[in-house]
């Protein structure tokens, strides 16, 4: 199961309600955090979340409202006695604020720590694990910022509990057929093709994070037909000019922006402050992404993700 959990749905003055932006992702047993604005360690605690058992760091780009939590984060997992690694992805120039900040504590003396600079120019993989990848891509705003993709590996084939039961396969046959090959009953000769023993696997899971960015085609494939595209809408189309003056999205650009990566489903924040309701925000994507597809955040958004179970219990 992969959970997404929104910290901050706020942008850049935090509200009581609604913090600036933050959000974990679990998935296959790894904590991603997602933009740390400020007070994200309070909205850990707050919802559950182990602040020394995060595993990776995300950092958008250096506006305040995305990486002013990162400080006390970092402190309280040394005053905690963190010892599990952690890598932090970020603008380079991000390094020597650290170091001001910290000196020492972050060379590895404490717990294995690092710091892996952000590329704003192309699409790239940053994090290969065993089951999902991490990837960013460049985005449109007032300074260099990224977008981030969490995409699950395609599983191995599902093999039909009939031809097991039948046909009783070796260990050794069973990888084989997992990894697309066909079966030959030593019996018979007779030979069953893969397409006839197995069904697919599940669609993988991908998650696309669109932070603060103006209204652009995103034309990267990698990141086309996502589960779940969270992307900023800070304003209404009234704000328009200041949308575009500020290089953000408008809650119409947000949902054009959906239809265009064929995205199944559609998460809006980072909201303005001074927005006190934001059910405008709903009114103004449905006209271009379907109403039901449509998840306005909220700090406390949890949404699991669980596309594994099989009816017949597949191998």
């Amino acid at each position: 199961m992969v959970e997404v959990n929104i910290l901050g749905s706020g942008s850049s003055l935090p509200l009581y309600k609604r913090f600036s932006p933050s959000q974990i992702i679990k998935i296959e047993g790894k904590n991603i955090l997602i933009d740390c604005g400020e007070g994200t360690q309070i909205q850990l605690q707050r919802f559950g979340f182990s602040i020394i058992n995060i595993d990776y760091i995300l950092i958008s780009h250096l506006h305040g409202d995305h990486f002013f939590g990162l400080f006390g984060l970092l402190s309280s997992m040394l005053l905690l006695g963190r010892t599990k690694p952690l890598t932090i992805f970020a603008n380079k120039n991000l390094i020597p604020i650290l170091e001001i900040i910290f000196q020492d504590k972050l060379s590895g003396k404490y717990f294995p720590f690092n710091f892996i600079p952000l590329d704003f120019n192309n699409f790239n993989k940053i994090a290969d694990e065993d089951k999902f990848v991490i990837c960013s891509f460049p985005l449109d705003h007032s300074v260099p910022t990224c977008g981030f993709l969490i995409k699950e590996k395609l599983r191995p084939r599902n093999i039909l509990k009939s031809f097991v039961e039948y046909y009783h396969p070796s260990i050794n046959d069973i990888k084989n057929i997992k990894q697309g090959g066909d079966y030959l009953d030593k019996n018979t000769g007779k030979l069953l093709k893969n397409n006839e023993i197995t069904s697919d696997p599940p669609h993988p899971f991908s998650y696309v994070y669109c932070s603060d960015t103006a209204y652009k085609l995103i034309n990267y494939s990698e990141i086309k037909n996502p589960i779940y595209l969270f992307a900023e809408s800070t304003f209404l189309a009234e704000k328009i000019d200041a949308a575009k003056s500020k290089r953000h999205m408008t809650a119409a650009e947000t949902a054009q922006l959906a239809d265009n990566l064929n995205a199944q489903y559609l998460i809006i924040g980072h909201f303005s402050s001074e927005y006190k309701s934001v059910n405008l925000f709903l009114e103004e994507a449905s006209q271009y992404f379907p109403r039901d597809k449509i998840i306005l955040a909220f700090d406390g958004l949890k949404i699991n993700y669980d596309n594994y179970k099989k009816i017949d219990k597949d191998l």
